[in-house]
């Protein structure tokens, strides 16, 4: 059975990226380019894991994870950032996994193995 990803970023070349990167790595991707979409896409069926962008306009990425975690706390949640230096402010969150967008494919995907 396919794993199903949520990618959720308000950038359109993260979204081309990483939907290109896991969908050759045999995951279905489902993808939202807001908070709205993300909770939206949640209602309607759980991903296996969720690969969440931090900021973005309207409910933020750490809006969306509290909701994630509330409804559902085992469901893994990667924090998706474009800033390394953000990673040390989200220790107290309960996110999963936090990730800079400039790792490197294999890492990402690794991380993502470890988990679903």
């Amino acid at each position: 059975m396919t794993k199903k990803i949520l990618l959720v970023d308000d950038d359109k070349g993260i979204i081309q990226y990483y939907s290109e990167l896991l969908e050759g790595s045999g995951y279905e991707v489902q993808v939202a380019m807001d908070g709205e979409q993300a909770l939206a896409a949640l209602g309607a069926g759980l991903p296996d894991l969720v690969l969440l962008d931090v900021n973005m306009p309207g409910k933020s990425g750490l809006d969306i994870l509290k909701e994630v975690k509330e409804a559902n706390e085992k469901l893994p949640v990667f924090l998706l950032t474009a800033y390394e230096q953000y990673k040390r402010n989200f220790s107290s969150l309960y996110a999963d996994e936090y990730l800079t967008k400039a790792k490197k494919p294999e890492v990402i995907l690794k991380k993502i193995s470890d988990y679903i």
